[in-house]
């Protein structure tokens, strides 16, 4: 249920803002998921099934 409210929001959230301030918005996550991914994994191959998602 708190998924769904989360997804609403952002949903708003996005349609307010320009094609690039998503973009920035979009890559900063992107960025900040690769870093988190590396350093709970320590191992670069953990990086392999998130590059397939993107």
């Amino acid at each position: 249920m708190k998924v769904v409210f989360i997804s609403l929001l952002t949903l708003n959230f996005f349609e307010s803002l320009s094609t690039f301030q998503y973009l920035a918005i979009c890559s900063f996550f992107i960025v900040a998921k690769t870093a988190f991914l590396i350093l709970s994994n320590k191992r670069s191959y953990g990086l392999l099934p998130f590059i397939k998602v993107i």
